[in-house]
This record gives C-alpha cells, sequence and structure tokens, in this order.
C-alpha cells in the first residue's frame, strides 16, 4: 500500500488495538497514542509500512488474526524449540527452511540431553505472541506438552498436527501460528511434509475469524 494511504485492520481483541498501515512513525490516528514499526505474520512477512498501536500490556500481547494469505515466504522469520525428544527432527527442518533461504531462529535444546520442554516452547510462543516471529514450530517426543505450553501463551493458536490434513485445517479454519510436532509419533518425512503445508497454506477467514474471536472471549 502507499505510504500516504490508511487503511485499519481489526486485531482481535479483548483489549483496544488496531493495526494502521500508513506511514512509519508518528502517532495513531484512532487515539493519539505513538505507533512503533512491527512485523506482522499476518501478511507473511516483513510488513515494512505497518504500525500498532497498542492500548494493552506487554505481557497481554492481541491475538492477530491473519489475512486469508499463506505464511510462507522467504522473508519470513520462524522461531523453533524442542526437548530433547524432537531434537533430531528439530534439526532437519531447520535445514530444509533454510535451504531455501528462510530465517530460521534456533532457541534451543542444543542436544538429546535429558531437559524440559517448557523453558524453549515458552520463548518460541512468547516471541510469536509479541510480533517478533511470523510464526513457531515446537516439537517434543508426542508433542503434546508443547502444545499445551505454547497455549498457555495469549496470542498462540498452536495445533498438534499428525498429518497433512490436520496441519492444512490448522491454517485454513483456525489461523494456527505455532505448529507442534511429535518426533516419536510421526515418520521424519511426514513431518517435513506437515511444515511445508502449513507455512504454506492460507487462512480462509470468514465465518472461522468469530471462531478465533470467541477463543479469546
Amino acid at each position: 500500500m502507499d505510504a500516504g494511504r490508511v487503511k485499519v485492520h481489526d486485531f482481535i481483541s479483548t483489549g483496544i488495538t488496531r493495526l494502521i498501515t500508513s506511514g512509519p512513525g508518528g502517532t495513531c490516528n484512532l487515539t493519539g497514542v505513538p505507533v512503533r514499526p512491527m512485523y506482522g505474520w499476518w501478511d507473511g512477512g516483513l510488513a515494512s509500512r505497518a504500525v500498532a498501536c497498542k492500548l494493552r500490556s506487554r505481557e497481554s500481547p492481541p491475538v492477530r488474526v491473519g489475512r486469508a494469505r499463506a505464511l510462507l515466504s522467504t522473508h519470513m522469520k520462524i522461531a523453533i524449540g524442542s526437548d530433547h525428544a524432537g531434537f533430531s527432527y528439530k534439526r532437519e527442518i531447520i535445514a530444509q527452511l533454510r535451504a531455501r533461504d528462510i530465517t530460521v531462529i534456533d532457541v534451543g535444546t542444543d542436544s538429546e540431553a535429558p531437559v524440559s520442554y517448557v523453558p524453549f516452547i515458552r520463548e518460541v510462543a512468547l516471541g510469536v505472541a509479541e510480533g517478533k516471529y511470523s510464526c513457531g514450530i515446537v516439537l517434543g517426543g508426542s508433542g503434546n506438552g508443547e502444545a499445551m505450553a505454547a497455549n498457555r501463551i495469549k496470542g498462540v493458536r498452536c495445533a498438534l498436527c499428525w498429518n497433512v490434513e490436520t496441519a492444512k485445517l490448522a491454517r485454513q479454519h483456525n489461523d494456527a501460528n505455532v505448529l507442534s510436532l511429535g518426533e516419536r509419533v510421526i515418520d521424519l518425512r511426514t513431518a517435513l511434509a506437515i511444515v511445508d503445508t502449513f507455512l504454506a497454506t492460507h487462512f480462509e477467514g470468514g465465518r472461522h475469524v468469530e471462531r478465533i474471536h470467541e477463543l479469546d472471549a
């Protein structure tokens, strides 16, 4: 969009938060609150002219619902984290994404030595909720605990997927912004296909937006 043109998209949130698409800097034309440049995963990458005015605290970030576009873009930044049980697949996923010139931030763990998954998954989820990352991928033995940990963070919609169909629906209907995978319950080929599907699938919007709003009510 042109820098001088202003278009407002509501963020779905229990607080009052707007995305203002306009030129950088200045203040929100709705509230007068100072705005700041922000990365937006809703358009699949860097929203160079997107700024957000937030009337909510950092600890309670807004739920951002993407436009009907896929996540996959070479401009995107993906956070990935796992415990020891998901470490092997994590390395394979990172290699696949970086081979496509996608920026991947690995928050750990760094070996197969037993560790708690909670701090690694929390770091991914918080980064996604705060807009630092386009989306997140978390891994464990089954992916169950990782999904639960991620979904404790407001603004995160983490989907546990075990085939490409569940990954596709997670994006189409739920606008999932974090993917959870279980290394012990799916083979590597399936895991890589799930990642591809998750990143390439569009959110359909429409009636699903209201459902997502209800999740945050």
